[in-house]
């Protein structure tokens, strides 16, 4: 989908070859590619340098887990933000985990509303997305 918003974007994870995982990190670490989605496979030992962003598309079981994803930014001392998506049901949990660590402070949610217009934005770039594979 991403693609397709014509974003220059590229997948790590186990299901893609090592010897080409290491010519994607490259070309994330050289600014060739905006956006890296990648599995927990990115979460341990890799280190990139900077990175502004960690996006969670859902909520880790482990607090260990969620340390070393969002571990990705804000390293040596540098800052970068970790943003977590996570269902209503799931925000009890996620408090709680935060809680562990003595970060429940830093917490800020976002509601966000989703309109009808949303969901057909999404559906055609799904649409568009099948077209690219």
């Amino acid at each position: 989908m991403l693609q397709a918003m014509k974003i220059k974007v590229s997948e790590l994870s186990s299901q893609v070859k090592r010897g080409k995982r290491g010519k994607i990190l490259n070309q994330f670490k050289n600014d060739k590619i905006d956006i890296l989605v990648a599995t927990d496979a990115l979460a341990r030992g890799i280190d990139i340098g900077k990175i502004d962003f960690v996006i969670s598309y859902d909520c880790p079981k482990f607090v260990k887990t969620y340390i070393h994803r969002v571990g990705r930014t804000a390293r040596a001392g540098q800052s970068g933000r970790a943003v977590t998506l996570i269902e209503n049901n799931q925000l009890k949990a996620f408090k709680m985990m935060l809680k562990q660590v003595g970060k429940n402070h830093q917490l800020e949610e976002e509601q966000i509303q989703v309109t009808e217009n949303d969901v057909v934005n999404y559906e055609n770039a799904l649409e568009q997305a099948k077209e690219l594979t």
